[in-house]
Order: C-alpha cells, then structure tokens, then sequence
C-alpha cells in the first residue's frame, strides 16, 4: 500500500514492521542508511548541473523577465551536495 496519508511521494518516508517478513524490515533499514550516508553518490550540484545548464537557464529567465538568481548560484548553491540516489 502507498502513502496516501502524507502530501509527499516519499515511499520511504514510513513504513511498517513485518513480523512474518523479517527482509522487509532489513531492505528497508538498508535504503535509510544510504539515503542517509549515500558515500560516492553524494555529489556536488555543478556536477548534475553545469554552469552551461546554468547560463542557458538564466537566458531563458531574462525572456520571460524573471529575476536574476547568479548571486545564488555562485555564491551557494552550485557548492552545494546533493545525494545523487535521491533524484
């Protein structure tokens, strides 16, 4: 059964303990400890999106007359990491 309870789509945000099935309960501790400590995956935003993504991105945003976001992408976020397993 999906989540239909919360607003997200994280499948691994809960999740039940199987008695009968101790695998579940295993399979899904392994998923949390990667999500949580992805190791390799775990990599920097300029690495998914490159600054030519960023500069074609930042044309389209001048035609259509939207705010400039440089400061933020070069002083925060291209820094950042992002686990990859979670996109």
């Amino acid at each position: 059964m999906g989540n239909i309870g919360a607003m997200k789509n994280n499948r691994f945000e809960y999740w039940l303990t199987l008695e009968e099935n101790p695998e579940y309960l295993e399979i899904m501790t392994k998923v949390e400890d990667f999500i949580e400590t992805p190791g390799d995956f775990d990599v920097h935003v300029d690495i998914i999106f490159s600054q030519e993504m960023y500069y074609k991105l930042e044309g389209r945003m001048k035609e259509v007359e939207w705010s400039s976001v440089r400061n933020f992408w070069n002083n925060d976020l291209h820094h950042e990491k992002l686990n990859a397993a979670r996109l």
